[in-house]
């Protein structure tokens, strides 16, 4: 759990002497020839990779029609819609930029904003978790090539299939990383939950981000995701979590073993 202990892409032609006007006729009937057939092969070319150029570039949705026995093939689709009901702006923008590897940006508070991670971001990343404390409650990173293979995995299979995951936290206006935030999914025992996890860099904390953050975590959690509660797992002796945790109205219930070692276990309920 990401909590943080601390916060609130040339032939040579062989012409014969004694003919040069038959052999300087057979060379330009065969250049003639020769210079329309290229002409034609490098036009084929060229409209073949213009085409395969404006397919990588468009992003296609596909609408599977309902008892329509004409239906075409829709296999090569980047996204397949059953209704569309959910169709508006957002969503053709966000299927755009995940077709286009582009991060989304998910939600927005009143000093900051979250968006999906990037490779572009491991410098940010590794500034962050090498400051002071910021790793005394959750895990550190992997090293780097190790971790940019993690994160290029993670972008395409937590925020592809699941939509949410840990976003960075930027403070608006200067764009500075302030933090990590958001939501993991997991099995806890045979049940599935959402786990909130948060870390905020040391010279951001006791300033309310946390809190900001979280709070607005909650809210889009409520109206986005299909689970009637959220957790948090924190290692005891995180008083700073603990603290925040409360003033979030989450409440305690029976301390778990996860991953061989023992948390404290909240839990908040959606109304």
């Amino acid at each position: 759990s990401d909590v943080d202990a601390d916060s609130d892409v040339e032939t040579d032609s062989d012409v014969d002497s004694d003919s040069d006007v038959d052999t300087d006729s057979d060379v330009d009937s065969d250049s003639d020839v020769d210079t329309d057939s290229d002409v034609d092969a490098d036009s084929d070319v060229d409209a073949d990779s213009d085409a395969d150029s404006d397919s990588d570039q468009l992003t296609v949705i596909g609408y599977e029609v309902p008892d329509f026995s004409k239906q075409m093939p829709l296999s090569n689709v980047d996204i397949l819609l059953l209704g569309l009901e959910e169709v508006d702006t957002e969503f053709l923008l966000r299927t755009f930029q995940r077709k286009h590897h582009l991060p989304w940006r998910i939600l927005e508070t009143k000093r900051c904003y979250l968006r999906e991670i990037t490779l572009d971001d491991m410098d940010d990343l590794f500034d962050l978790y090498n400051k002071k404390g910021i790793t005394d409650y959750i895990e550190p990173l992997y090293e780097r090539q190790e971790e940019e293979e993690y994160q290029r995995a993670y972008i395409e299979n937590m925020y592809g299939y699941y939509g949410y995951g840990m976003w960075l936290a930027k403070e608006k206006g200067t764009h500075r990383l302030i933090g990590r935030a958001g939501i993991d999914y997991r099995m806890l025992g045979e049940e599935e939950i959402i786990e909130m996890g948060y870390v905020i860099a040391p010279e951001y904390q006791r300033q309310g981000y946390a809190y900001e953050v979280c709070q607005a975590i909650m809210a889009w959690a409520k109206s986005n995701l299909d689970f009637r509660r959220i957790d948090c797992l924190v290692e005891p002796g995180n008083e700073a979590s603990l603290g925040l945790l409360h003033k979030l109205g989450f409440q305690e219930t029976e301390k778990i073993n996860q991953d061989g070692k023992i948390f404290r276990h909240f839990w908040y309920f959606y109304s």
